[in-house]
C-alpha cells in the first residue's frame, strides 16, 4: 500500500508504522496498477528523441481535444482579464461537461461526439478542421499522427466503439439512435466501481422521455 507521505495519519508515527486511512481505508481500497497503453501510444510518449515525439508531447493538449467527446460548460468570467497581468482563468458556479446530439446543426461544422458518427469518410479532415475553428493558430498538426490515433481509440476505447456502433446501424439500417448514457442512482455502489466494458452501454428498447430519464444522458440523432 502507497501512498502520499504528508496524508498519513500522524498519531500512528509513535508505533513507526505508517497508515493511511483517508484514500484508501486502511488498505480496503486498492488500485490495480496502470495498463501499458496501445503501442503508437507509447511510442509518443515514451521516445522522446524521434522526430514524431517531439511534434506531439508539446502539442499533447491539441491531439487530445481532437478526440474529447464533450466540451466544457460553465459561467467564465472573461471581465478578469481587460486589465494587465497575466491570464486567468475563473469559474463561477457549477462546472459541466457539454455533448450535443449525434448529428450537427444544419450549416454547423461537427465538432465533439458527432465527429464519431457523421461523415466518417472524412473524419480526420473535420476533427483538425473543428479544432482550428477554436484554435486558428494551430495549423501544423501531423495528420498521420491523428490518423494513427483515430485506429487506437477505435480500437481500444469502450466508449468509442459504442459511438462506431451507432454510426454503422444509422447508415445501413436507417433507423433513428439514441445513445443513453444511465446515471448511477445516490448511494449506488457501481459509482465506486472500476468500470468494466461491458457495463459502459446498453440497448434500451421503447420510449425515451425527460420523466424517465432525469439524472441521465441522452444523445439524440435528430
Amino acid at each position: 500500500m502507497h501512498g502520499w507521505f504528508d496524508e498519513r495519519n500522524i498519531t500512528q508515527e509513535k508505533k513507526k508504522e505508517i497508515i493511511y486511512s483517508n484514500c484508501c481505508k486502511y488498505g480496503q481500497i486498492k488500485i490495480p496498477p496502470f495498463k501499458e497503453p496501445p503501442e503508437f501510444l507509447s511510442r509518443l510518449i515514451n521516445n522522446k528523441h524521434e522526430p514524431i515525439s517531439k511534434h506531439f508531447l508539446p502539442k499533447i493538449r491539441q491531439y487530445n481535444s481532437l478526440f474529447a467527446f464533450t466540451s466544457m460548460g460553465g459561467n467564465i468570467d472573461k471581465k478578469i482579464n481587460k486589465g494587465e497581468g497575466p491570464y486567468v482563468f475563473r469559474v463561477n458556479g457549477q462546472v459541466h461537461h457539454r455533448i450535443g446530439s449525434l448529428l450537427p446543426s444544419p450549416n454547423k461544422i461537427p465538432k465533439f461526439a458527432e465527429l464519431y458518427i457523421f461523415d466518417t469518410k472524412n473524419e480526420i479532415q473535420n476533427r483538425i478542421r473543428a479544432l482550428q475553428n477554436e484554435e486558428p493558430e494551430e495549423s501544423d498538426l501531423n495528420v498521420e499522427i491523428v490518423n494513427k490515433l483515430k485506429e487506437m481509440l477505435d480500437n481500444n476505447n469502450p466508449l468509442v466503439k459504442i459511438f462506431r456502433n451507432a454510426r454503422d446501424l444509422e447508415k445501413h439500417n436507417g433507423v433513428d439512435i439514441s445513445i443513453k448514457i444511465i446515471g448511477a442512482s445516490k448511494g449506488d455502489k457501481i459509482q465506486y466501481e472500476m468500470p468494466h466494458s461491458e457495463d459502459l452501454a446498453m440497448l434500451v428498447v421503447g420510449d425515451i422521455s425527460l420523466d424517465t430519464t432525469r439524472n441521465h444522458l441522452i444523445c439524440d440523432e435528430f
